[in-house]
C-alpha cells in the first residue's frame, strides 16, 4: 500500500488521527460490500426459491386433497409450512438488519472520509496579507450581497403576486346583493 500523502498534515498526532481514519474508512468500505453482497444475494435467492409457493408444498397439498384424512399428511405440510414461512421471515429479517447495517457502514465511511478532506486542506497563511481591509471589505460586500438577493426575491414575489386574482369574493363586496344562484364548473369533457 503507497504512503499517503501527509504532506499538508502538520503534527505527527494530527499524522496518527490521519492514518487511523483512513483504516477506519477502509474498514467500514469493506464491512459495507460485504453486507452489501450479502443482501443481494439474500435478494436473489429470495426471488428465486419463493419459500411460500414452492413445489413440494403444492404436490403436498395435492396430495392432501385427495386423501384429507391422512393426519401424518397434514402434520407434514403443517412442518413444511412452518419451515417455508421461518424461512421466509428470517431472509426479510436480514434484509432489514443489513439495510440498517449498510447504513451505519456508509454513514461512518462517509465521516472518516469528510474528516480526512478538512484535515488535508490548506489554510491560508495570514502572515500573507499586510492589512486587515481586505477581512472588512469582503464582510461588507458578502453583507451587500446578501441584502441585494433578499431584496430581489422580495421583488420577485411581489411582482408574481400582482399578477394573482383570487376568485374568493372578500367580506366586504356584495352584501347588500348575495349570490342567488350557485357557481357553475366548466366541463372537464
Amino acid at each position: 500500500m503507497s504512503k499517503p500523502p501527509t504532506d499538508n498534515i502538520p503534527h505527527q498526532q494530527m499524522r496518527t488521527w490521519y492514518s487511523l481514519l483512513r483504516w477506519i474508512a477502509l474498514g467500514s468500505l469493506v464491512f459495507s460490500l460485504i453486507v452489501f453482497i450479502l443482501m443481494l444475494v439474500n435478494f436473489v435467492q429470495l426471488k428465486r426459491s419463493d419459500p411460500l409457493n414452492s413445489p413440494a408444498m403444492q404436490t403436498l397439498i395435492e396430495e392432501h386433497h385427495q386423501n384429507p384424512k391422512n393426519e401424518a399428511l397434514k402434520q407434514q405440510i403443517r412442518e413444511l409450512d412452518q419451515l417455508a414461512r421461518r424461512a421466509y421471515f428470517s431472509s426479510r429479517t436480514f434484509s432489514r438488519q443489513g439495510a440498517f447495517l449498510l447504513v451505519i457502514g456508509l454513514g461512518i465511511l462517509l465521516a472518516c472520509l469528510k474528516t480526512i478532506t478538512r484535515m488535508r486542506v490548506k489554510y491560508p497563511d495570514p502572515r500573507l496579507y499586510d492589512d486587515e481591509d481586505h477581512a472588512l471589505s469582503d464582510a461588507a460586500l458578502a453583507r451587500w450581497q446578501v441584502t441585494l438577493t433578499g431584496l430581489f426575491i422580495l421583488a420577485a414575489a411581489l411582482a408574481l403576486s400582482s399578477g394573482y386574482r383570487s376568485f374568493i369574493p372578500r367580506g366586504d363586496e356584495n352584501i347588500d346583493n348575495p349570490i342567488s344562484e350557485p357557481m357553475q364548473y366548466p366541463a372537464w369533457d
